[in-house]
C-alpha cells in the first residue's frame, strides 16, 4: 500500500513537470542553471539625457562550470512586455542594436513587426512577442562565449569572454525577460532543448520626460 501511494505521488510530480515546461510563457520564465548551458545578462540603463534618450546596455556572459560539456547557442531574444511600441522607440531600429564580443558574435540583428516575432522556447499561446533576436551566435573552432573551465566566472574572471549589447530609445525603462536558445546537440541534427532565462531592463511604451523642457501639466497629461 505504502509503495503504491509512493508510486502515485512520483506520477503526479512527474506529470507536474512535464506541464510546467509544456506550458512555458514569458512571464513565468526562471533561470535554469543547467550546467553547461548557464548564461547571465547583466543590464544597465543611463539617462534620459537632455534630448530625452535613455541608453540601454547589456553584458552577456557564461557561467564557468568548469571541465564539463558546453552546449551551442541559436539565439538570444529580449521580450518588451509593452509591445510594439516599446520596439519602435529604438532609435535606428535593428541598425540600432550593436553586439560587441570578445569572442564569437551574434551577426544578424532581428526585430518583430506588426504581428512579432515567435520564440520556440515558448509555449505555442504565448511563443509571439515584440522586442529583438540575435541570430547566429557561435565561435569559429569552438562553442560561444567558452569560458577558461577554472569555475571562476566574468565578471570575477576578467579573462572570460562576454559580449555587451547596445541601444539607444526614447522610452523609460521596465523589466522585460531574456531567453537564450540551445542550438544542435552534439552529434544531433535535431534542435536542443536547452534554454536559460532571466530578466533585464527594457524600453517600455512612455517616452522619457525632461522636467526642465515641459510644463508640469503636460506631464500630468502624458502619464494620465
Amino acid at each position: 500500500m505504502v509503495l503504491r501511494v509512493l508510486v502515485a505521488a512520483l506520477l503526479v510530480v512527474c506529470v507536474g513537470y512535464g506541464t510546467a515546461l509544456a506550458q512555458l510563457c514569458w512571464d513565468t520564465v526562471t533561470p535554469r542553471n543547467f550546467t553547461g548551458f548557464d548564461f547571465e545578462i547583466a543590464s544597465r540603463v543611463e539617462g534620459p539625457s537632455p534630448a530625452g534618450i535613455y541608453t540601454y546596455t547589456y553584458t552577456f556572459y557564461r557561467r564557468d562550470n568548469g571541465f564539463t560539456r558546453y552546449k551551442g547557442v541559436s539565439h538570444v531574444a529580449v521580450r518588451f512586455p509593452c509591445g510594439l511600441d516599446a520596439q519602435r522607440s529604438i532609435l535606428n531600429g535593428a541598425m540600432g542594436i550593436t553586439m560587441t564580443c570578445r569572442e564569437g558574435s551574434c551577426p544578424k540583428v532581428e526585430l518583430g513587426g506588426l504581428n512579432g516575432m515567435s520564440e520556440p522556447a515558448m509555449n505555442s499561446d504565448c511563443r509571439f512577442f515584440w522586442g529583438f533576436k540575435l541570430y547566429e551566435c557561435g565561435a569559429e573552432g569552438g562553442y560561444f562565449l567558452l569560458p577558461h573551465v577554472d569555475e571562476v566566472s566574468y565578471p570575477f574572471d576578467w579573462m572570460d569572454p562576454f559580449c555587451t549589447i547596445t541601444f539607444r530609445s526614447g522610452a523609460e525603462p521596465e523589466l522585460g525577460t531574456w531567453v537564450v536558445k540551445g542550438g544542435a546537440r552534439d552529434g544531433d541534427d535535431g534542435r536542443s532543448e536547452y534554454y536559460d532565462a532571466g530578466y533585464v531592463w527594457v524600453p517600455t511604451c512612455l517616452p522619457a520626460v525632461s522636467a526642465g523642457e515641459v510644463t508640469w501639466g503636460s506631464i500630468k497629461v502624458l502619464y494620465r
